[in-house]
This record gives structure tokens, sequence and C-alpha cells, in this order.
């Protein structure tokens, strides 16, 4: 049944009467030779005004039928699958249509089925292949030789890993000679006035063990500074370690302060160490090596230098 059937028939019949009402406007008068009276004048005027009436809204009615059909269909095309029977509604042509392109749009929604699985299957197989080959490239590079610029980096960081862990040795020791572990009288004994007479016994050559030993600490601390300041450079214990040393080199004259202060830097070292032990291992993996085992901190020659 067509779209709005009735629509169509009140058009219809709309211009029928028009039709009628302009022949019997343009129909002429059968009077013989006697003049057209107003009266008929005048009827033949309504029944022209009334035809053109007529015809003007048939049009108007026809032009928004029109509009809404095509409306409608636009409605219809929007959808993922047209009826066709209610396409035919609208036009018999737009039902023909509508079967046309219910068959086209079915053909591409497999294509495109196609096409997602076949890319799914090609991705999954890239990613096997690129698997197999990281897999294969880990494999020879493993048993190639580092390169001379990176083993000289690797060797650096070693020996600064080295370096730490004889650095916190020699604090550790320093630590026990101003509180000896078993009670005994401490070795290097601190104080503003003890270290003030120990600097004055060194100056005039009047030394003995004590201001000796008082000496050789400062010494070692300065020499230990610049090597921890190194070691921390450019890590995220850089701050830590120059402000704990700032504290220590400045105040030597109270032991538990001074002790305090050897073990917080023993920490902050051991921190450094960790992180010279991560870079070490980013090296070897980034060559296709296993990453070494490390041992805590405090254990020394940790990495086999012949592993290299």
């Amino acid at each position: 049944m067509p779209y709005r059937q009735d629509e169509i028939i009140g058009i219809q019949q709309q211009r029928k009467l028009a039709e009628r009402l302009r022949n019997q406007a343009d129909a002429p008068i059968q009077a013989g030779n006697a003049p057209m009276s107003w009266t008929q004048g005048l009827s033949k005027m309504l029944a022209s005004y009334g035809a053109n009436k007529k015809e003007t809204s048939a049009n108007e009615r026809m032009n928004a039928y029109e509009i809404e059909r095509r409306n409608k269909m636009a409605e219809l095309l929007g959808q993922d699958r047209i009826d066709p029977t209610a396409a035919s509604e609208y036009s018999p042509e737009f039902g023909l249509e509508a079967y046309k392109m219910n068959q086209s749009r079915q053909m591409e929604i497999e294509k495109a089925e196609r096409a997602a699985i076949a890319k799914e299957a090609a991705r999954r197989q890239a990613i096997e292949d690129k698997k197999g080959l990281i897999d294969y490239q880990i494999e020879q590079s493993s048993n190639e030789p580092l390169p001379a610029s990176v083993l000289k980096e690797k060797v650096a960081i070693t020996g600064d890993i080295e370096s730490a862990k004889n650095m916190n040795k020699r604090l550790l020791d320093i630590s026990s000679k101003i509180a000896p572990a078993d009670g005994s009288p401490p070795v290097l004994e601190l104080g503003l006035w003890k270290n003030m007479m120990s600097e004055a016994k060194n100056f005039v050559g009047a030394s003995d063990p004590r201001s000796r030993e008082y000496a050789q600490m400062r010494s070692t601390m300065e020499k230990m500074r610049n090597d921890s300041l190194r070691l921390n450079k450019g890590m995220q214990t850089e701050g830590d370690a120059q402000r704990a040393w700032d504290e220590l080199i400045t105040n030597f004259n109270d032991p538990k302060v001074v002790q305090a202060q050897l073990d917080r830097i023993s920490k902050i070292n051991e921190d450094a160490i960790k992180e010279r032990q991560t870079q070490i291992g980013v090296i070897e993996q980034n060559y296709g090596r296993a990453a070494p085992q490390f041992g805590g901190a405090d254990q020394t020659n940790v990495i086999d230098f012949g592993t290299l």
C-alpha cells in the first residue's frame, strides 16, 4: 500500500474538482447571439477562481507530501538494514533499491569482517615473528663481547661500586675507633678541647698516637668525602650525600653526632651501590645477557671482572 494513500486520494480528488471548475469556466455559453448576462460572467469568474484555488492547494499538499515522503526515505536509509516492504510504501523503485542496498551492505560487512580477521592474524604473526627474532638476537648477542665504549662504562661503574664498599668499611673502622664494640677505651677521642689539643700537638711537632689518629681521620674523611660525592653525583642520593658530608666535616666535636653522620653516609652509599648495580644489570640486558646477581652492599668483589 502506498505511503499515506488517503492523502494521495485526497489530492487526486482535489485536482479533479479543480479540473471540472476549469472546464466549467472555459466552456462557451449557448445563448445564440444574445450577450452574456452579468450573472453568467460572475459564475464563470467564480468557477475560474475556484479552479485556481483548488489547483494551488493540491500542488501545495503534493509538495508537502513529497517532502515528507523523501524524509521518511532518508530515515530508512540511515538504518543498518532497510525493510524492502516498508520502502515499497514510498515507491516501488525504492523497495527494489532497498533490496539491492541491503545486499551490498551485507557484502561490505562480510568483507570488513574478513579484513579484520586477516589483520588480527597478521598482527599475531608479526608478534610471534618479532618475538622469535628477539630471542634469536639475544641468543646470538649473549655470546659476543661488549663494545669497547660499553665495556669502559661498565668497568667504571664496577670501580665505583668497589670504591663505595671499601669506603663503608673505612667508615665502620672509624666508628669503631670512636666507640669500640667491646667497651675498651676509644682509640680516637673527639671533643672540642681534645680536638684543639690534637691539632696543637701536630702543629708544633709534639704529636702522640692519639693526635696522629685524629690527623689521619681528618685526612681520610676529606678523601672519602670526594669519593662519596663522586659516587652519588647525578643520582637520587646526590643531595642527601652532600648535606650529610657538610654536617660531618663542620662538626667533629661531638662523638655521638659524628657516629650518627657516619652511619647516615654509609646508608646513602649503600643506596648508591644498589643504583650502580642496577645500571650494570641494564647494560647486560641491553646486550642480551642475563643480569648479574649481586650480593649485599657490604660484600666486596661481587662482580667477576673475568666476565666483562
